[in-house]
């Protein structure tokens, strides 16, 4: 590329080039002007010496200044310059200035050693302060006239020596501190400043990995820093040749990672170009050794230096699109560093070429400044940016605050009102449903009462003799009778759930015959699915009790019976009891079935009102989908813990913990004893003439004697003797109610009769006359033959008068 130039352009347009450049940059015009090689015309006291007779390899000859040796089969070099100065008489303050000394050298005056550094002679350094040799001659040693100056310079590879500037001492020092403080002191300044940035860069990098921008210049900026440092160094880093190969080497590796910052902060993606920069790069020494061993190591460091200058032209174009099309103040900053640096490296590479000066100023360390400049800038630019960015959203969230504030007061207001509007339809709705509880709770005993007579006229029924297509046909009624009377007292099951006002009653009892009875009531339904039904029991339980409200208890294993039995369709049903001991003993009832299981999804879905497995189209004749929700609802009420296990395909696990206790419970209900009722006498004081007529009837019908009525006064009026036995509903019409009578016809016979209290109430009515009569002389309508024939065996057959009311 060099010799491309040197045939197109010549010398003179490489000249014509640097005098473009310097005058495009009249800030370092001033200090060139000191360090230039041509001398001022207008200082008439200066003399400059450029011939010289030099003695050396290739004997003595008469070369112009400046001149280079370089080492021919590795041999050192050694050269003696003499110059001929002629001066006036009596020569006052006159000073030697070597603006080019680039090797180790000994200058004599006239046979006078002024400076000798030959003893420990070292590789050149490409710049340095020792390089701008400024001799200070002490008067005496002039001469009116001719003067000899004689300059021997030694070195290990090459020598090089400018032309000889000799003149005022005052004019000289002012020439020289403008040549160091151009070539050495701004640099300097420059190496700190972009060190500092780069610094700054790196740190600002460690704690926002994600900003790699400012790693790029991080890196490049330091090692920009760096080998200006080790330029300016007055003593060589690395003997020859590695001085020379790593000083040139790292002039890519600062150029590389600064191009890579201007191409990614214009917003360009190359990353093929950028890996190719980073493997050029660090191929850079191993090429370079490579030269120096085929001896061409000036021509690849001269080529090395132009293609990091081609690797900046990439990155000067990328900030030129870059800034016209932004045209912001970060793009034309970006611009003006690009292209000033570029101009700079330009500058450095034509001015090391130019045989008229072999110590130019180097200006691409003073880009560095540009560069601190840029992200210095950038800094600031982003720091505004945010800022500013940061006043909006403030500004914005206060207006979303006052307005979210103006919205949440607006809203809470709102949300006052609708609690108030909420609560006002809560106590109606509560009231409602009190005032609907209270109605079906009225309504159930007008409700059961046909159900109670049509059971007793079919139990009536079924004890006669009968065809077979007639007992078919009482089968058939019975049965519908059956889904019936389970129909409405799943009805009335959700008000004794629902009701909170219906009191708890809870006592001790006993777990065990309640699940056998519940077993064997529920075994012909399985039996028709072809079903086992299996309860067993702990029989090491034995003096433990449950500890609950025994109709709830019943109400709840009866729903998960029932939902047992639905949805198992092969295999069985298991109910089991075992007693675990501890601080708070307690009952594990575990209802286990071989079902259609329950997915997993499903598992809190199931205990939801209406909600069925396996019956998407809600199909009536599969339930409601009430059991498991009045099971849970009721677990709730008793404060019982219920937990459910079951896989799809594989069956259900229900389990109930109820406390234990040892505490004795209050007398129960007795099984049904096969004993005969004969000639029982039993009063019946029933208001309703269709149930009256069904129970005389039934009792009739199993050989009791029976008066019926429907007031007590009236069966006084009738009966004789006294009864054995009373049945008698609860709510008798006009305020009358079935306890009162059983007390007045006690009173009247003088003795206590056994008293079954039959009531179409939803639950046991709480009130202290009602709770006169036993838990276990009460049956609730519509009474099945089979309970009312246990009780008046168990009850009234055995009871002998005598005990007083």
């Amino acid at each position: 590329m060099a010799r491309v130039v040197d045939e197109v352009a010549g010398p003179w347009a490489r000249r014509l080039i640097l005098l473009v450049i310097q005058s495009c940059l009249p800030v370092w015009l001033a200090f060139m002007s000191g360090a230039s090689a041509a001398p001022n015309p207008h200082i008439e006291p200066v003399h400059v010496v450029r011939l010289a007779l030099r003695t050396g390899p290739g004997g003595e000859q008469q070369v112009p200044l400046p001149d280079t040796l370089r080492s021919q089969g590795g041999e050192a070099v050694h050269a003696r310059y003499l110059f001929e100065v002629t001066l006036g008489a009596s020569p006052r303050a006159i000073a030697l200035y070597l603006p080019g000394a680039l090797s180790p050298m000994r200058v004599s005056l006239n046979g006078q050693v002024l400076a000798d550094g030959l003893r420990s002679p070292q590789p050149p350094r490409p710049r340095g302060r020792q390089q701008l040799r400024l001799i200070d001659v002490p008067d005496a040693w002039w001469k009116d006239g001719r003067n000899t100056v004689e300059i021997d310079v030694a070195g290990r590879s090459l020598t090089s020596l400018s032309a000889l500037w000799v003149g005022p001492a005052t004019e000289l020092h002012a020439m020289h501190e403008q040549a160091v403080r151009l070539q050495v002191d701004l640099p300097a300044l420059a190496a700190v400043v972009i060190g500092t940035i780069a610094v700054a860069a790196l740190l600002l990098w460690s704690r926002r990995r994600s900003e790699s921008l400012f790693a790029w210049f991080g890196i490049g900026a330091l090692l920009w820093a760096l080998h200006t440092g080790w330029t300016l160094s007055p003593v060589p880093q690395l003997p020859s040749p590695h001085q020379a190969v790593w000083w040139t080497a790292m002039y890519a590796f600062f150029v590389v990672p600064l191009v890579v910052f201007c191409v990614r902060l214009a917003g360009w993606r190359m990353p093929r170009f950028v890996r190719m920069l980073c493997v050029a790069a660090l191929s850079g020494p191993v090429l370079l050794y490579a030269a120096n061993a085929a001896g061409l190591r000036a021509e690849a460091e001269e080529y090395w230096r132009l293609g990091c200058i081609g690797a900046a032209a990439v990155g000067v174009s990328a900030v030129a699109r870059y800034a016209f099309s932004r045209r912001d103040s970060v793009g034309l900053l970006l611009l003006a560093t690009g292209v000033t640096s570029f101009i700079f490296a330009l500058h450095d590479w034509l001015g090391a070429r130019d045989p008229a000066d072999n110590n130019p100023p180097q200006l691409t360390p003073l880009a560095g400044l540009l560069f601190a400049v840029l992200m210095a800038w950038v800094l600031i630019d982003r720091f505004v940016q945010s800022a500013d960015a940061l006043e909006r959203l403030n500004r914005d969230l206060e207006a979303r605050v006052t307005d979210g504030r103006r919205e949440l007061t607006h809203a809470l207001e709102e949300m006052r009102a609708a609690r108030e509007e909420a609560e006002m339809a809560k106590e109606e709705a509560d009231a409602a449903n009190r005032e609907n509880a209270s109605i079906l709770a009225v309504a159930s005993h007008d409700l059961r009462q046909p159900i109670h007579a049509l059971g007793l006229y079919v139990g009536t029924l079924a004890a006669e003799p009968l065809t077979e297509p007639q007992r078919d046909l009482v089968q058939r009624i019975e049965a519908a009778l059956v889904a019936l009377d389970g129909m409405f007292n799943t009805l009335l099951d959700i008000t004794i759930v629902d009701d909170e006002r219906v009191p708890l009653e809870v006592v001790a009892f006993p777990l065990q015959p309640l699940l056998r009875r519940l077993a064997e009531e529920y075994a012909p339904l399985a039996f028709e699915k072809n079903l086992r039904m299996v309860c067993l029991d702990d029989s090491h339980a034995e003096g433990w009790f449950a500890r609950s409200d025994p109709l709830r208890i019943e109400l709840l294993l009866r729903n998960l019976l029932a939902n047992a039995v639905k949805y198992t369709q092969r295999g069985g049903v298991i109910v089991r009891c075992r007693l675990q001991h501890g601080d708070q003993p307690s009952w594990r009832i575990e209802i286990w079935d071989s079902g259609i299981g329950i997915a997993a999804a499903d598992k809190t879905r199931v205990f939801q009102k209406y909600f069925q497995v396996g019956n998407p189209t809600h199909d009536r004749r599969k339930g409601r989908g009430l059991g498991l929700a009045n099971a849970r609802q009721v677990a709730k009420r008793l404060g019982h813990r219920i937990e459910l296990d079951s896989r799809l395909g594989h069956g259900t696990r229900l389990r109930i913990f109820v406390p234990a206790t040892t505490q004795r419970p209050p007398a129960a209900l007795a099984p049904f004893v096969n004993t005969s009722l004969a000639g029982l006498r039993v009063a019946v004081i029933e208001d309703d003439r269709s149930v009256r007529e069904a129970m005389v009837a039934l009792l009739r019908r199993w050989g009791c004697e029976v008066c019926a009525a429907d007031s007590a006064e009236q069966i006084l009026k009738e009966a004789s003797p006294a009864a054995q036995a009373i049945i008698a509903d609860y709510q008798l019409g006009d305020g009358r109610n079935g306890v009162d009578a059983i007390e007045t016809l006690r009173r009247a016979w003088g003795v206590a009769v056994p008293a079954l209290m039959v009531s179409g109430e939803t639950v046991r009515p709480d009130d202290l006359t009602a709770r006169s009569i036993p838990a276990k002389d009460w049956l609730l309508k519509p009474v099945q033959p089979a309970p009312l024939q246990s009780w008046l065996a168990v009850h009234a057959g055995a009871w002998e008068p005598g005990g007083k009311p």
